[in-house]
């Protein structure tokens, strides 16, 4: 307490910008990671959304853990309780969106992972994380991703990128991929022929196609 009662108005500055920045700056690393992990269009959306918004945590922080120290140094216990209570608000806040980005993060490396244990992978397939349709092209190109998994993403509306991943797998069934060489849209057939032909399947000649470029069981 001496040490507070003894401390000066830019001490104080100094002590609540440095550790607010510390706070977002590490939120930010956090909640960009998945930028490199998964490159994507629209990972310059993502990559500037969260530098807003945790600059504008930094600011916001910055302000309240001052008056924090502040109502402590001058003992205003009330001033120092409510911009404390804010203080842990925006720092929980950080890390809950810190964790959120880290469970993202690890679950695309997973999914992508042929050494991840197959119900990993089908809890995979389940999970609310953001990044959906990320998640599930890399299980769909997994080849440990479970059968039924593979099923469950079929089933899966306009996922084009998820049905080339699958059409290349060859864990995916013999009916899906006979299906999926049926695809009328002109567009998606030709991206999905390209990966139905580098399927093993295909390849060993377990399937093949038809003179209309249509997968028939040998």
């Amino acid at each position: 307490m001496t040490l507070l009662k003894n401390l000066r108005l830019w001490q104080a500055v100094l002590i609540a910008v440095a550790f607010s920045f510390a706070v977002s700056f590490t939120a930010f690393n956090l909640q960009t990671r998945v930028t490199e992990i998964a490159p994507d269009a629209q990972s310059g959306i993502v990559i500037m959304y969260s530098l807003i918004l945790n600059t504008v945590l930094w600011l916001v922080l910055s302000f309240a853990m001052f008056y924090f120290l502040q109502g402590l140094a001058q003992k205003y216990w009330f001033k120092s309780f409510v911009s404390g209570a804010l203080s842990l608000l925006f720092i929980g806040y950080a890390g809950y969106m810190s964790v959120s980005a880290m469970q993202l993060s690890n679950a695309l490396i997973a999914a992508a992972d042929p050494s991840t244990p197959s119900q990993r992978l089908a809890s995979l397939a389940d999970a609310k994380l953001g990044y959906g349709y990320e998640l599930d092209n890399r299980l769909a190109a997994n080849p440990s991703t479970p059968v039924d998994t593979l099923r469950a993403l079929y089933q899966r509306e306009n996922q084009i990128g998820t049905d080339i991943k699958l059409a290349r797998n060859a864990n995916t069934p013999n009916s899906i991929l006979i299906e999926l060489s049926k695809r009328k849209d002109t567009n998606q057939r030709n991206a999905i022929i390209r990966a139905l032909e580098a399927n093993p399947k295909v390849i060993n000649g377990e399937l093949r196609f038809d003179a209309a470029m249509t997968l028939q069981v040998k």
